[in-house]
């Protein structure tokens, strides 16, 4: 699904893949790339680690969180 302003993939539709260790995705311009609380409930469903990506989307606008919403340290490689 997507619009003007957002897209959204459904992972339900992926298959099975422990290889998976987490999700990302951004926050829109204005934001900061904390979790909310729709967040959180999301993070609980997808792996260990979930990257929030904020404006200017650069390698020093995102962060890492647990899947309790705890910001983690992750090295990028």
């Amino acid at each position: 699904m997507s619009s003007e302003g957002y897209a959204l993939f459904n992972l339900h539709n992926l298959p099975i893949d422990l290889s998976i260790v987490g999700t990302a995705h951004s926050h829109p311009p204005g934001s900061q790339p904390r979790p909310s609380e729709q967040d959180i409930k999301q993070f609980s469903q997808y792996g260990q680690v979930q990257i929030i990506i904020g404006h200017p989307y650069t390698m020093d606008s995102w962060k890492a969180y647990s899947r309790d919403g705890q910001e983690i340290h992750l090295d990028v490689v």
